[in-house]
């Protein structure tokens, strides 16, 4: 359990330390609260560990990664697509995977 809560942390510290790194480096503010709550979510399930807490972080990591994934496929049907969006889309693919795998794991140890 350790383990997993570990990576929930880092996980978590990720989530949200891209988001502010691509806001400092476009100079604007944080937008996108909607990652940095799963952030703060996935941080407190991390510091306490109870398996519905756990189950339902990474259930809400997996919503984030769903809807920013379907928004990514949406914009590469345009013509003019997305730049990057095909890498972007695969990386977003991963982390809902790791994110629904993570919600099962959580909900087997409960």
């Amino acid at each position: 359990m350790r383990g997993f809560r570990l990576f929930t942390a880092g996980m978590a510290v990720l989530l949200a330390g891209g988001e502010i790194a691509r806001r400092a480096m476009t100079g604007g503010a944080v937008q996108a609260l909607d990652e940095v709550a799963v952030a703060l979510v996935l941080g407190f399930a991390a510091l306490r560990p109870r398996p519905a807490l756990l189950a339902a972080a990474w259930g809400g990591f997996s919503a984030l990664m769903l809807a920013l994934l379907t928004t990514t496929l949406g914009e590469m049907l345009h013509p003019a697509g997305k730049p990057g969006g095909d890498f972007y889309a695969v990386v977003l693919g991963l982390l809902l995977l790791a994110g629904l795998l993570a919600t099962r794991r959580a909900l087997r140890h409960g």
